[in-house]
């Protein structure tokens, strides 16, 4: 009953964080996904080559988290877009929950808990989008409370059932998104830590389990060891990427994350549970490498703050245990986040792309879009072939670059002809369109918010000589 009066409340503190992330999809990949998944449940099987564009056709692409794919194909089906943004604003809460069972588990208080990760977690507004890393930032903190628990387990209590449960755990997050390895390696730090700690044969035993259950739990999918390959191409072709990068490129919220990470595991060090330290310390630095690892970073110092602050102020335990002022905050809480919630409005499924130029392009035209305006055509045009969009290991850096050139270079429109390019999508201030507004070969479909459709009026010259 104290965990249902006090635990249990954490996570809805991030209702309202919840609520606020589900009013735009702003994601491009969020729409080609839809479509994924919604082939993969018509079709009964993953996809393995590319289907959606035309100047990739044929070529050999893995989708990196179908699993996650279905879920949004399923919602889309059932309720749209609107759905599709409240399944993955669900997600938030949950994230928070997980968090809680780290820091339960390392002797949080559930008062402490809420507020360190109501307002941590707001840090890490900009990554809570309809994405597949949503899994990562779940998964990551039960994997560690997983460790403990077969470390920790009696006779009653066999530790087997922890091991099974992270290669289990490991085989739905591989299929859910392919950054399942990292749970691997974040066993692996925390391992190590145990074994030196405790310089036991048992607990050396047990740490090889675990590494090898969760190692044989990330083979559990469509691509088997290739896996690992694969990502290291989607990182490569990834190196133009914000996220994708080192801090030194980031901004302040990024650099506010690595430093509640950080904080995180001076917290840890400072409890003297050192594998929760190493392992986070292995996340801060792998975020600082690379931007997109840092949430995880941050999730599991979130944790180890909040225990760290429980055990560090008597007088805040005591407050927090108080019912009476325990419901005063919360309120407090929740109010505060409603505020800033309906303040900018709460439309959940809403899009900043424009659907409704998508709409109108002529049946099975040859399209040149812009970058992030390839996910909706997928989705919303699925007769429409894409020139390119945010799978960028499919098309590469040199093939996006060179659609970057013709968008906004100051060239002309030879490569729109050669390619027999017959509609475009982009910008309205793109050089592109500007050039195309004046070209009398070409004219204006519709203008769609920031965006701009065009239809060329005549056969390009090679289909005409063909």
């Amino acid at each position: 009953m104290g965990f249902a009066r006090r635990w249990g409340w954490v996570p809805l503190a991030l209702l309202p964080l919840a609520l606020l992330r589900s009013g735009t999809l702003a994601e491009s990949d969020t729409f080609w996904q839809i479509r994924i998944g919604l082939d993969v449940l018509r079709t009964r099987s993953v996809p393995d080559a590319d289907t959606y564009s035309w100047t990739a056709t044929g070529a050999e692409w893995h989708p990196n988290s179908w699993g996650f794919d279905v879920l949004l194909g399923l919602a889309y089906r059932w309720g749209g877009l609107a759905l599709v943004a409240l399944l993955s604003a669900a997600f938030i809460p949950i994230i928070c929950a997980a968090l809680a069972t780290l820091a339960r588990a390392m002797g949080a208080r559930p008062g402490v808990t809420v507020w360190v990760a109501a307002t941590g977690l707001m840090l890490l507004t900009g990554w809570l989008s309809a994405r597949p890393q949503l899994v990562d930032y779940v998964a990551a903190p039960l994997v560690l409370v997983l460790l403990e628990t077969a470390l920790t387990a009696d006779r009653r209590q066999h530790p087997i059932f922890a091991i099974a449960g992270l290669g289990a755990i490991h085989a739905v997050w591989v299929n859910l998104h392919n950054a399942a390895p990292i749970g691997v390696i974040l066993l692996t730090c925390a391992g190590l830590s145990h074994i030196v700690m405790a310089r036991t044969l048992r607990v050396g035993a047990l740490v090889a389990g675990a590494i090898a259950a969760a190692a044989l739990g990330c083979l559990a999918n469509p691509l088997g060891w290739t896996l690992v390959q694969q990502a290291w191409s989607v990182r490569a072709a990834s190196a133009d990427i914000t996220e994708w990068r080192s801090i030194l490129d980031g901004g302040p919220a990024e650099i506010a994350a690595l430093l509640t990470a950080l904080a995180g595991a001076a917290a840890a060090a400072g409890l003297r549970r050192w594998p929760v330290a190493v392992a986070v310390a292995a996340m801060a630095a792998a975020g600082a490498y690379t931007i997109r690892l840092l949430p995880i970073a941050c999730v599991l110092g979130l944790a180890a703050s909040a225990a760290w602050l429980s055990s560090w102020a008597p007088s805040a335990q005591y407050f927090f245990r108080r019912r009476k002022f325990f419901s005063v905050w919360f309120g407090v809480l929740l109010a505060g986040q409603a505020v800033v919630a309906a303040s900018i409005g709460m439309h959940p499924g809403r899009s900043t792309y424009p659907l409704a130029a998508i709409a109108r392009l002529p049946a099975a035209c040859r399209l040149f879009n812009s970058y992030l305006l390839g996910g909706p055509v997928i989705l919303l045009r699925p007769d429409v072939p894409v020139s390119q969009d945010s799978r960028n290991d499919l098309y590469g850096a040199a093939a996006l670059d060179e659609a970057a050139a013709v968008e906004f270079g100051d060239g002309g429109t030879s490569w729109l002809d050669e390619q027999q390019v017959t509609c475009v999508l982009t910008p309205s201030a793109s050089p592109l369109a500007r050039r195309l507004t004046t070209d009398e070969r070409w004219h204006i479909l519709t203008t769609d918010g920031d965006s701009t459709a065009f239809v060329r009026r005549t056969p390009p010259a090679r289909a005409v000589n063909g």
